[in-house]
């Protein structure tokens, strides 16, 4: 699914931008500011990458109709 790498890059950037989120506990300030801090990764997110995927759906489109629904690298 072309949704599982942007899914990957936010954890990636989520945690590089905020190191401390790992320890996180789970009470309502620390939900509050890990939205907060999911909002700035997806801001901090490469566009660039992001038109890319976009943009390969045709192409992963036809090879899917190719293989008749059976397994493709995609």
């Amino acid at each position: 699914m072309p949704i599982e790498p942007v899914w990957r890059w936010l954890k990636v950037k989520l945690f590089a931008l905020f190191p401390e989120l790992i320890g996180m506990g789970r009470s309502e300030v620390d939900w509050h500011y890990f939205k907060k801090c999911l909002v700035e990764a997806w801001k901090a997110l490469d566009q660039g990458k992001i038109d890319a995927l976009i943009l390969s759906m045709r192409r992963r489109l036809k090879v899917v109709r190719k293989a008749k629904g059976y397994y493709t690298k995609y």
